[in-house]
């Protein structure tokens, strides 16, 4: 009974293994296509920033804007380039963030000052944090506190926590008041990163919450059609780099509502 047991253990843990490479394989490939096209994408985002202005001026030429004064919005060509404009730009930031997250020395194992990271964190979201009146601040207990780590693998944890957060606030329409904050503190033995956001938090649905860590476990499902919209892997990829540097994560609850995790990193010897 007992070994019947162990071979059922082994088989599932080795299904889950299987499973997750599977997915760091599809993940692997979207980043190697990303970085392959970084020159095109890089001229692409390059003629995002001015071809509306450009076109306005051809406009103007021909139809001045004095001859719109009237028009519906809808059929104002100044008002609808203006749109377009917008569009772009947005286009523009999420091609830079595919770019800047492909880059070879994210890939390195480094020294990385966390005033440094958080300031340039801050500014890749500026623009999404401002569309969506987001408040995103940090703070960090010692000007020079660092952690030596594969860049890329801070921004996996903190983009997922990120997008976790805009998706909370999406689906809560009445916060007007949309908070994010990192705090970061430490001691002689330990690096501690608390993540607040002030959201919906989690699901009524989750009855184990330790569930969310869970590859493919997701509870973002279409309002309409119920179908499942969430990828279930950003929570996933959170606990697993957490533990590939041998840390603790543990979920909070604020006591104002919305979500809060705790992420403690032993502090390496000099």
């Amino acid at each position: 009974m007992v070994l019947a047991q162990t071979v059922q253990t082994k088989q599932e843990k080795i299904k889950q293994l299987e499973n997750e490479q599977t997915i760091l394989r599809g993940m692997a490939t979207s980043g190697i296509v990303t970085a392959s096209f970084t020159h095109e994408l890089g001229n692409l985002g390059d003629v995002l920033s001015g071809r509306i202005d450009e076109l306005k001026e051809l406009i103007e030429e021909k139809a001045p804007p004095k001859l719109y004064e009237n028009t519906p919005d809808f059929l104002n060509p100044y008002i609808l380039l203006e749109d377009m404009k917008k569009q772009d730009s947005k286009l523009k930031n999420w091609l830079k963030f595919s770019i800047e997250s492909a880059k070879k020395d994210k890939r390195k194992r480094k020294k990385v000052l966390f005033n440094g990271y958080f300031e340039t964190f801050n500014q890749t979201w500026q623009n999404i944090f401002s569309n969506r009146m987001i408040d995103f601040t940090y703070d960090i207990d010692k000007e020079n506190l660092d952690m030596r780590a594969l860049e890329i693998d801070l921004d996996s944890i903190f983009n997922n926590l990120l997008v976790n957060s805009i998706d909370s606030f999406m689906r809560q329409k009445q916060n007007n008041s949309r908070q994010i904050n990192i705090n970061i503190k430490s001691n002689t033995k330990e690096i501690i990163m608390d993540y607040y956001d002030n959201g919906q938090g989690l699901s009524k649905d989750i009855l184990e919450h330790t569930q969310i860590f869970k590859a493919l476990y997701t509870t973002k499902r279409n309002e309409h059609t119920g179908e499942e919209i969430g990828t279930g892997l950003g929570m996933w990829l959170v606990d697993t780099i957490v533990r590939e540097y041998n840390g603790k994560i543990k979920l909070l609850y604020p006591t104002n509502g919305g979500f809060g995790i705790r992420i403690t990193f032993t502090r390496r010897k000099v």
